[in-house]
């Protein structure tokens, strides 16, 4: 392993001890649903987490991001959204939720440990922003959306566009397959 990363094992045995995940922070989503755009070569089960701290202009979800929206997204939920809705996903992937990491740590360990499936993060942060918390959720995405949406740029399927859609295990930008496709 490269020097500076960190292992699955030793990044799940900060949050998970004796069966039990161990972290007070909560994240609350408005719904789910079956995507085939967002990740171009997956299909994803979307989860649309609300309470967004970012407030980014022209947001389509800005509706979503006041104080008390959405039901806690609670392991047992979760879980049970997962397998109900398997085999028809492979990937799972969350528009927001950086801002509470340890949150989200555990909920992409549960995609990767008890389902084996692909990740991806939506966030309207470039890469800079990301605290370091937030960057170790990298260790556990496939993929990842970074950039607030800015309304003149317009969002991935734009040729203009300001935010970047990046394949985490080979680097690569993915607009490009975005852009096509809209066209």
């Amino acid at each position: 392993m490269e020097e500076g990363k960190k292992s699955l094992e030793d990044i799940t045995t900060k949050v998970y001890y004796k069966g039990k995940f161990m972290t007070d922070e909560k994240l609350y989503y408005a719904f789910h649903t079956v995507v085939l755009q967002e990740i171009p070569t997956e299909i994803s089960l979307a989860f649309t987490i609300t309470r967004c701290p970012n407030k980014c202009k022209g947001c389509h979800w800005s509706d979503l991001n006041d104080g008390e929206v959405g039901e806690e997204l609670t392991d047992e939920i979760f879980i049970n959204t997962l397998k109900n809705q398997s085999p028809v996903y492979s990937c799972v992937l969350f528009f927001g939720g950086e801002w509470k990491p340890k949150r989200l740590k555990e909920l992409l360990l549960i995609c990767k440990n008890q389902f084996s499936v692909k990740t991806a993060l939506f966030t309207g942060k470039d890469m800079w922003e990301l605290n370091e918390d937030q960057l170790e959720l990298c260790n556990l995405l496939d993929y990842i959306k970074v950039g607030r949406y800015d309304e003149s740029l317009g969002g991935l399927s734009s040729e203009k566009t300001n935010q970047k859609l990046i394949n985490l295990k080979t680097l690569e930008y993915m607009n490009h397959l975005l852009i096509d496709k809209m066209k």
